[in-house]
């Protein structure tokens, strides 16, 4: 039988209604307001004050990779008053879903509609029950009596620690047990869910063990929003005068922040990102969150005298041990022995927990981090750090959060044999610009939509720049200056990306695998490139080189791959243009050289961030030597036979016209010359 209707009565004004009816019961709601902020970890009263209704949608707007890709959008309570008003006909029709990325507003929204229930918005006979997603909700949802006149909020299933591995089982068993209640309304992240197990892949609606529930995705915040919010954040002090040095420092900062100024839970703190150092440098979210924790930890030294090192260790470690344990909150009594086992810690006793702290107590006097994500970051920052504070004793598990900061940053992270990645979901992401360290070196199978720029380093220090497929014309014009017959130019298709090293192989490349060094310019040192090796030596060392890393995908590049990527999309003499007095700010040749290589990757790259492609060092490529057709070819590979090997690029001892994306050279494959090394590729 059909629930009954409710008229949930919001209204376009319904938030600033809400915001006067909560000063007037905030006296008498004291214990349940104190409550919320346990449980949410929020200040109720300030989020009240400040809150701005974001819009919700049928699809995740995270999958279009641009925060104005064109879709419906409208208020998220609108929906939501529909939701509530809605028959419910078949299972799942009361439980509804609300889904966002990090920070964009999930729990604040509960939190709300909680305030709200407190606020008499709602038919006085329906409760209302506010929970974090754990261990214990299920035992403590069974002990509510009057379910068919309560709305139950379930808040962070990504948080819950015992969905981790066994999502679809958890929704399962949260659904059975809360089909009963008036309305269910679950939030958690996007990104949580796996592959093989998201419930979530079609639009406006979930499917899990015959539950068919309703589905909405938090929509980004657009530029009308967040004006909306700093005009609450920074309002008139009088009718005659606005403060508009803050708005205009605090918009400064927004416009850094590029699509991150979408996210409620970054705005909130646009006060303490205000004239952040770290953020006139970098505008990635990484930095972002780096400069909120920097903020935090500065307020601290000056409030408490403390070390702001100290307690930035004490956090790292605190964060790192919670996200091992699965947890998101420590006890007194657990941190006293957390202290006793690493003394580090014992700086989080020393400074004030409340107000606008990242880290918290609860009135149980439970330790919590303000919200997941600055819990998530500070893990991320031990895993990035040139001198991690601490070993981990054990796995960490990651979340798309952690992993996320992760493929943002340049460094390589540590402690990648520790990193648990169950429950990752890698399909179909935007990453352009990545660090694809971790991935890559794990065997992660990525299914990227974007890989613009992005990059890895591998386990002797080689970095591989990615490098899209795509077709151009290789060869030369007839009328190039310096042209040579074998340069017939036509057509080529590269129809898959793949990873080049970015600069030649290096002594000190070749002696991590080889051990031995058969370069004539030893004197030139390890971060020279390695010479006068043969295509033979190349491919034993590439033969090595896959068995130590455990797979057969590292290889020389083809002909054809190799002007691609020299190149980059160019179509002149050299990838900087025509203009052959600039090559001295690109390539070492015979006019700036003196007759002798030098450590790579000093001068300018190409727009793709590949070094010495034009100078320093021949390099030997895959294919036997050959005429080119003038047809067009896919995925040349060059001729099936012959008796020599093609290089490409200038060397040190070249003239200008040897040094051009499309001269050609070959040699003898078992001959190694004083100017000839080579760079890697690699398969995805």
């Amino acid at each position: 039988m059909p629930f009954e209707l409710m008229s949930f009565k919001t209204g376009g004004e319904w938030i600033g209604k809400l915001w006067s009816k909560f000063k007037s019961i905030k006296s008498k709601y004291e214990q349940e307001i104190n409550e919320i902020n346990d449980i949410m970890f929020t200040d109720p009263e300030e989020l009240a004050k400040y809150y701005v209704e974001p819009n919700c949608q049928e699809t995740n707007p995270a999958d279009h990779h641009e925060e104005r890709f064109l879709t419906a959008t409208e208020p998220v309570m609108r929906k939501i008053d529909q939701f509530f008003g809605a028959k419910v006909f078949q299972p799942g029709d009361n439980q509804l879903f609300v889904l966002s990325d990090a920070g964009m507003g999930k729990s604040a929204l509960l939190t709300m509609l909680k305030l709200m229930h407190l606020t008499a918005f709602w038919p006085p006979d329906k409760d209302c029950v506010l929970k974090k997603l754990g261990k214990k909700t299920l035992y403590d949802i069974a002990e509510i009596k009057k379910r068919k006149e309560t709305i139950l909020l379930l808040d962070s299933l990504d948080e819950d620690p015992t969905a981790y591995g066994r999502v679809r089982e958890r929704l399962s068993d949260i659904l059975q047990a809360t089909q009963a209640f008036f309305r269910v309304i679950i939030t958690c992240r996007t990104q949580f869910f796996s592959s093989e197990a998201d419930p979530f892949n079609k639009p406006g609606v979930a499917v899990v063990s015959g539950f068919r529930c309703p589905v909405k995705y938090l929509s980004f915040f657009d530029d009308t929003l967040v004006m909306k919010y700093l005009s609450k954040r920074f309002p008139k002090k009088f009718w005659w005068f606005t403060d508009t040095k803050k708005i205009e420092e605090a918009k400064n900062v927004i416009e850094k922040m590029g699509s991150l100024r979408c996210r409620p839970m970054l705005l909130s703190y646009i006060e303490e990102l205000t004239g952040s150092p770290l953020l006139a440098k970098e505008d990635s979210e990484y930095q972002v969150y780096d400069a909120l924790i920097e903020s935090w930890l500065d307020r601290e030294k000056a409030k408490h005298k403390i070390s702001k090192e100290n307690l930035s260790d004490a956090s790292i470690i605190l964060a790192t041990v919670l996200q091992m344990k699965g947890l998101r909150e420590i006890s007194e009594e657990n941190l006293d022995k957390l202290i006793a086992e690493i003394n580090k810690v014992k700086t989080v006793r020393e400074i004030e927990l409340k107000g606008r702290s990242l880290l918290n107590r609860n009135s149980e006097g439970d330790y919590r981090f303000s919200h997941y994500s600055i819990q998530e970051f500070l893990v991320a920052k031990l895993l990035l750090s040139d001198n991690p504070v601490f070993t981990p004793k054990g796995s960490i598990h990651l979340t798309d959060f952690i992993f996320r900061m992760m493929l943002m940053s340049k460094r390589i992270p540590n402690f990648i044999s520790l990193m648990d990645f169950k429950g990752l979901k890698f399909d179909n992401l935007d990453f352009s610009g990545a660090n694809l360290t971790v991935p890559i070196r794990t065997g992660i199978k990525l299914k990227a939509v974007k890989m613009d720029g992005a990059f890895f380093v591998n386990t002797i220090g080689m970095k591989f720049i990615s490098i899209p497929p795509g077709e151009f014309m290789m060869g030369s014009l007839k009328e190039e200056s310096g042209r040579s017959d074998n340069e017939t130019r036509h057509k080529v298709i590269l129809t898959k990306a793949f990873f080049m090293q970015n600069t030649p192989v290096t002594q000190g490349q070749w002696k991590a695998i080889m051990t031995d060094n058969p370069s004539h310019f030893k004197n030139c040192g390890d971060d020279c490139p390695v010479d006068k090796v043969s295509y033979d030596d190349a491919q034993d060392f590439i033969r090595k080189l896959n068995q130590k890393e455990g797979n057969e995908k590292y290889r020389l590049p083809t002909e054809a791959e190799w002007e691609y990527a020299c190149r980059a999309v160019t179509n002149t003499a050299y990838y900087f243009g025509d203009d052959e007095s600039r090559l001295k700010e690109y390539a070492w040749f015979d006019k700036n050289s003196d007759s002798k290589p030098h450590p790579v990757g000093l001068l300018k790259p190409n727009a793709w961030g590949l070094y010495d492609m034009h100078g320093n060092i021949h390099e030997w490529c895959q294919d036997f030597y050959g005429d080119y057709s003038s047809d067009a070819v896919t995925d040349p590979v060059g001729p099936h036979t012959g008796s020599v090997r093609v290089y490409r690029g200038g060397s040190w001892g070249d003239d200008t016209r040897y040094c051009r994306t499309a001269y050609r050279s070959k040699d003898i494959p078992g001959l190694g010359s004083y100017d000839v090394g080579f760079r890697l590729v690699r398969d995805l």
